[in-house]
């Protein structure tokens, strides 16, 4: 069953393959163990397969702005929101009217883990949740929706009767003509993804405050590790700090003369 699963490439990517093949060495582990089970014992580590470094896409703000004019209407709004926020794309696309306060300025998602996440909309973030719909009477349902009039977008989803209306759960061909026409199609580390848009906010708060509780916090990670893969986006920040904490080390003290007094001062 391990070399089975090991051995089709084809389908799924290495790093797929090998959650797999953990989990099924520890329920074959388990089976022996605990339940008694008569399971061979086998190697894990022969079989897992060796995983691509991991890719990693950051736009700077004229990018981003090349993308964001580059897009349709409405997919120009999902993007100006995950940029905000960092938000997964499933988490923007399933936004739902219901879960966010606009008066405490935040949205409460669900995200991997059935983990609860509570966003910090800023001013910007609210401002565009309230343009696309003004009457709070009828904040219901699917914030993003095909054919929305505040979007003003000439898509053929938006335009087409049938479409309009619906929740839009799919962004996949609109994002990828984005792209290519922003010319971020053949980036250095590869062509990228709505995914980037997380790493692209991340590098933008990390750049910002050089906190990565903070950043952590604000992109749900459980573990402070997943957040460390963007700590090599601030030497700079964090080679200013440390000149700035061991500076009165060799600089002379500032001194106050008065009334044949001397005393140094800070």
């Amino acid at each position: 069953r391990a070399h089975r699963i090991a051995s089709d490439q084809a389908e799924y990517s290495p790093a797929t393959l090998n959650r797999y093949l953990t989990t099924l060495h520890v329920v074959c582990k388990r089976a022996r163990e605990v339940w008694g089970v008569e399971v061979g014992d086998w190697n894990l580590r022969k079989h897992l397969l060796d995983e691509p470094e991991g890719r990693e896409v950051f736009l700077d703000h004229a990018q981003a702005r090349k993308l964001l004019e580059a897009a349709c209407g409405h997919l120009q709004a999902v993007l100006l929101l995950a940029l905000m926020t960092g938000m997964r794309k499933s988490n923007v696309l399933g936004l739902q009217w219901p879960n966010i306060s606009m008066d405490m300025g935040r949205a409460v998602l669900i995200q991997k883990g059935n983990r609860r996440l509570s966003v910090e909309l800023t001013e910007p973030a609210l401002k565009l949740l309230d343009r696309l719909e003004p009457d709070a009477t009828k904040r219901q349902g699917p914030v993003f929706w095909f054919g929305n009039p505040a979007v003003d977008c000439a898509c053929v989803h938006c335009q087409a009767p049938t479409f309009r209306g619906t929740p839009i759960t799919s962004i996949k061909r609109s994002f990828a003509t984005a792209v290519r026409t922003a010319g971020l199609a053949d980036l250095p580390n590869g062509r990228m993804r709505f995914h980037d848009l997380r790493h692209t906010f991340a590098s933008w708060l990390l750049a910002e405050c050089g906190d990565l509780r903070l950043v952590q916090d604000a992109l749900g990670h459980r573990q402070i590790t997943t957040t460390a893969r963007y700590s090599h986006l601030m030497p700079g920040r964090k080679r200013a700090a440390i000149a700035g904490a061991v500076a009165g080390l060799l600089e002379a003290p500032v001194v106050d003369v008065a009334d044949d007094d001397v005393r140094e001062v800070g």
